[in-house]
């Protein structure tokens, strides 16, 4: 009597371990399972893609600024286009925490996402290495964060091989752990990288009145002035100050490169309605300072040898692409 107890005992002790192991595998695999994608129409994608209209640059870009909105995907296909000639091993999506959903002000991804051109593969070593700050986690809520979502199927039809950083900042986000953030992320990426700004900018406001704040905005921007930038308003100037700052602080400590404001529309531009609350979107390049190399000849009388001297001249190239639109 008493060895069938202990043989059930043990069997049900055995059966809970069992059901324990099946239950912690599928939440694990759960959790290792791509991000699905938030937008399954691939025509959404490759009709910008096909018509895009800019002329691909032959300078090294680094950083593009462009819109999360669908609306206005021929200026997001316009200006990866612009960036498609450069070589790059990661990008760094930068976008604003939407719906507040993150558990801390800045969410970074832990897992792959899906496209409708295939699968992105998030860069874990970098995304171990940033959660350890206080201020940083994971989040699982991407799949929903359009701001991401929107630009993943170009980054995958444009560079199908990099690995992707997505990160997102809530509103309240101060400078001081973005600065923080910015020391860790710049120890821990490459001038192979290209950083995608996904930023939209007047909100809720006539077309006539967002003309006046982007004008406001942009001077900011082409000024370079860092702490000008916590001056402007979300969301009347842009939807993500912390993304603007992030891009344009790395731009100037990696790369020595400045904003190029490429193009400029309003929500008002895609239709003949007259629209009482418009979204206005401004597209940014960054080109990397290049080196020229200067030669310098020398006769040393002493040791009779000629001396090469090479200095490298970090040259900033002009502002080659003009604007679509009056500025």
């Amino acid at each position: 009597m008493k060895s069938l107890w202990l043989y059930k005992t043990l069997l049900i002790i055995v059966s809970l371990f069992v059901a324990i192991l099946l239950l912690i595998r599928c939440v694990y695999a759960d959790v290792e399972k791509p991000i699905p994608p938030q937008f399954t129409d691939k025509s959404l994608f490759l009709t910008p893609i096909l018509n895009a209209t800019k002329t691909i640059s032959t300078t090294n870009i680094s950083g593009i600024t462009v819109p999360h909105h669908l609306l206005a995907a021929d200026l997001i296909a316009d200006t990866f286009l612009l960036a498609s000639r450069g070589s790059y091993s990661q990008v760094i999506i930068l976008s604003p925490d939407h719906f507040n959903l993150g558990d801390t002000d800045i969410s970074i991804a832990s897992r792959n996402f899906i496209t409708v051109f295939g699968e992105l593969e998030t860069d874990l070593d970098v995304v171990d290495k940033l959660q350890q700050l206080p201020f940083v986690s994971t989040s699982d809520f991407f799949y929903r964060e359009h701001g991401i979502q929107t630009e993943l199927p170009f980054i995958k039809y444009y560079f199908p091989e990099v690995k992707i950083i997505p990160i997102s900042f809530k509103q309240s986000t101060d400078k001081e752990k973005l600065d923080e953030f910015i020391y860790l992320l710049k120890a821990n990426i490459n001038k192979e990288t290209l950083i995608v700004q996904s930023t939209d900018f007047s909100h809720y406001l006539p077309s006539k009145v967002a003309d006046i704040k982007d004008q406001e905005t942009i001077a900011v921007i082409k000024s370079g002035d860092l702490d000008r930038l916590f001056s402007l308003n979300q969301p009347d100037n842009l939807d993500s100050i912390a993304a603007q700052y992030v891009q344009m602080k790395l731009q100037k400590d990696l790369f020595g490169a400045l904003p190029q404001i490429t193009n400029r529309k309003n929500s008002q531009d895609y239709t003949k309605e007259e629209l009482s609350v418009t979204t206005s979107y401004i597209t940014q390049i960054y080109i990397q300072s290049f080196p020229v190399t200067n030669v310098v000849l020398s006769w040393d009388t002493m040791l009779c040898h000629f001396r090469v001297l090479v200095d490298f001249l970090w040259i900033k190239p002009i502002n080659f692409i003009q604007s679509t639109r009056i500025l």
